[in-house]
């Protein structure tokens, strides 16, 4: 329990740190007696300081805060919708229901606090993108569904990752087997097999016999005799590596050995229908024909990003690629970058880090020991002697180095989380700091001294 506790603290940091973005103008901070209250994004109080902690508001319009050891969610007024009742809780987030600890046990409660299921359960995930969330009971996992139903009864010994709804079976293991059951959580493919890999929407699930991987489809019919020594999975594209002894190719889901098993190491084939492989230590890629497009000249590379780069190694150092393997930008860099959704690019050269824009040319010349990219927002992260601040793209240092921790503006965020000390707030794209001032966070320093 110890270990799923500090998987909750793990998720509310990640919250408070990336979801900041909502349409309710409600920023958490604390002031210097360290309770929590908000501001608006022009740093205007709005919810007086009350909270022992407090969470950003989310798409449901309430924020989970805590009195004390008990867990409850306000409304942008401040007012308690949900009264502090419960000994754990997560934000609702998107969803319409959230889990909530009582007496020792997780359940789901709606955004009025009634319960749509009761709390009987050892712990209950928050909600992924196919939005069904695992839960525990008396040591196996199960799923609920958005409404609270289980739509997969606690047989599993552990959450399935990647699961694809589009093919609703899930891989479980008795007496030492592996087989799959369905949402009833009914064997539908008897157990058999040493492992097993979720299905994918391509139908096609690789499991292991006899020590080699073959491919089984959702009836259970061995499709691909197990003859592959290590395998990918469908997940990206229609073609999945597998391994023949020591070597890399690519199957499609009848099995077919489209591109003959001849690499070291074998990736996925990315939006740019091209595949990083290597060999004999060198990268290149391929199509789907297994045709070499780009030459297994370089050090290193990663996958092309959706604008049709990718950053590749060339004599120890860093550039960036076409789909031709032309450099765009030459490889004079310590480390990889990319231009997916921005004209500015933090690079790493000589141990420091600056900014380039898409023409290989310095804007901002290193002087930073990390920096993240702009990522469409008019500041960036930068960090020096492990103190965090925010840089323009003019280089200008709008907010100095003196934070511990923050976090960068992530999908277009018009206010990030910031902190110092034990106090926290947030900044906006102006770089004005919202729950405190400058003034503030200096006599703070001070004072640690």
């Amino acid at each position: 329990m110890k270990q799923f506790q500090m998987i909750l603290l793990l998720l509310s940091v990640f919250l408070f740190t990336h979801c900041s973005s909502t349409k309710i103008d409600r920023y958490p901070f604390n002031d210097k007696s360290y309770k929590f209250g908000y501001t608006n994004k022009n740093g205007k109080k709005k919810i007086a300081v009350q909270y022992d902690y407090a969470w950003p508001f989310d798409e449901s319009g309430l924020a989970l805060v805590r009195i004390g050891n008990k867990f409850g969610f306000i409304n942008k007024k401040g007012k308690f919708a949900i009264p502090s009742i419960y000994e754990r809780a997560f934000p609702f987030g998107k969803n319409p229901i959230a889990g909530v600890k009582q007496d020792g046990k997780y359940g789901l409660i709606d955004q009025k606090g009634n319960f749509v299921l009761e709390p009987i359960y050892d712990r209950i995930g928050s909600f992924e993108k196919h939005g069904l969330a695992h839960f525990q009971q008396e040591g196996k996992f199960g799923y609920l569904n958005q409404q609270g139903k289980v739509v997969v009864p606690p047989k599993l010994g552990r959450p399935i990752l990647n699961y694809d709804p589009s093919v609703p079976l899930f891989p479980i293991k008795q007496l030492g087997s592996y087989g799959f059951i369905n949402q009833s959580g009914d064997f539908v493919i008897k157990p058999q097999f040493e492992y097993a890999s979720p299905f994918h929407s391509r139908d096609r699930a690789f499991v292991k016999i006899n020590g080699k991987w073959g491919m089984i489809n959702s009836k259970g019919e061995l499709v691909v005799d197990a003859k592959f020594t290590d395998r990918g999975s469908f997940e990206h594209s229609d073609l999945a590596f597998v391994k023949i002894g020591n070597k890399n190719g690519f199957v499609d889901k009848q099995g077919n050995i489209v591109i003959e098993p001849q690499f070291d190491l074998g990736g996925y084939f990315s939006e740019s229908n091209l595949a990083l492989v290597y060999k004999d230590r060198k990268a290149g890629f391929i199509n789907t024909k297994g045709e070499t497009v780009i030459p297994f000249k370089l050090d290193g590379a990663v996958p092309f990003s959706k604008n049709g780069t990718s950053s590749a190694k060339y004599n120890g150092k860093w550039g960036l690629i076409d789909k031709n393997g032309n450099f765009l930008i030459e490889p004079i860099y310590d480390q990889s970058f990319s231009f997916s959704n921005e004209d500015l690019s933090a690079i790493k050269k000589d141990g420091k880090f600056g900014f380039i824009n898409d023409k290989g040319e310095m804007v901002i010349e290193p002087q930073f020991d990390h920096a993240t990219s702009f990522m469409n927002a008019k500041l960036a992260l930068v960090k020096t002697k492990q103190k965090h601040g925010f840089v323009s793209k003019e280089g200008e240092v709008v907010i100095p180095m003196v934070f511990d921790f923050a976090s960068a503006f992530w999908n277009g965020e018009q206010v990030v989380k910031v902190s110092f000390g034990k106090r926290t707030g947030h900044i906006n794209q102006k770089g004005k700091l919202l729950g405190f001032t400058m003034k503030e966070v200096y006599e703070e320093i001070e004072n640690e001294k």
